[in-house]
């Protein structure tokens, strides 16, 4: 039975989670099952569990840990401002933080490499990684104006980003992608893939990109753009901005006096001002 992220994203804010012991293939699966049911956005795994372990949490002023975990990766930074970019090269995951100074914890599989700034390693993947299995990689920073950019990865790999307290900037690239957010403004790109966002209490903006995405507001003045796909788009509490773009859209615009754009293709639920483009 699969389990809703929904449970994961408000869980994991307050949690910490411990590190599975073998890099290992997740299960076959089509699309993900986050929150309302088979063949919606972000991840294709049930990982409640993934997310919620039982390890403390671990100290890392101005350090970084990059362990492995049952489907992956699991990159975690302390209280500085985190900047991690992850490529793939070489089919192996290139991990680059040029706002941490050194890593506490190094998963023995991956190697460390010098870089002018910040710390960097260099990490293998499942060869057989695709977009029905995909690498799973997570990151979490914690405070600070964190900023990650995934742009360039395939849709063999997955990342999600749990976001604290402030600033966070998050680029993903082409695979099923998750965003969680907290306080501060954040700023999200989805990329391709049919990716979840969920952003926190501040005026956040984000962007969808191509595919089936879902993009969920809880407070603030929200400004969010689902792009090319059928997605799902509700700004929360707040006065939001919420444009599903191309395709056959569900557009919620709950709490506040929200505004929104449409195509006329889409679902609308409790909007108040409708411009039709």
């Amino acid at each position: 039975m699969s389990r809703r992220l929904l449970t994961a994203a408000v869980a994991v804010v307050a949690a910490a989670a411990g590190a599975a012991t073998a890099l290992a293939q997740g299960p076959a699966a089509g699309r993900g099952t986050p929150p309302l049911g088979p063949g919606t956005a972000g991840p294709p795994y049930s990982y409640t569990t993934e997310l919620m372990g039982g390890t403390a949490l671990l100290p890392l002023p101005d350090q970084a840990a990059l362990t492995r975990t049952e489907h992956g990766y699991r990159f975690r930074a302390g209280q500085q401002d985190s900047d991690l970019e992850i490529t793939l090269v070489d089919g192996a995951l290139r991990f680059v933080d040029r706002g941490t100074q050194r890593f506490r914890k190094l998963a023995p599989i991956c190697r460390e490499e010098k870089v002018p700034t910040g710390v960097a390693a260099v990490c293998p993947i499942a060869k057989r990684a695709d977009a029905a299995r995909p690498v799973l990689v997570e990151f979490w920073p914690r405070l600070g104006d964190d900023s990650l950019d995934a742009s360039t990865l395939p849709d063999s790999v997955a990342v999600t980003m749990l976001g604290d307290a402030g600033h966070d900037v998050a680029r993903f690239g082409a695979g099923p992608d998750f965003f969680n957010g907290h306080t501060g403004i954040d700023q999200v790109w989805g990329g391709a893939g049919n990716d979840w966002i969920r952003t926190g209490k501040d005026d956040d903006l984000a962007w969808g990109g191509p595919g089936d995405d879902q993009l969920v507001g809880i407070d603030g003045r929200d400004t969010f753009y689902g792009e090319e796909g059928d997605d799902l788009v509700g700004g929360g509490v707040g006065n939001d901005t919420l444009d599903g773009g191309p395709g056959a859209d569900l557009v919620r615009c709950e709490g506040g006096s929200d505004s929104v754009r449409t195509d006329g293709a889409d679902r609308l639920r409790s909007c108040e001002k409708v411009v039709r483009s």
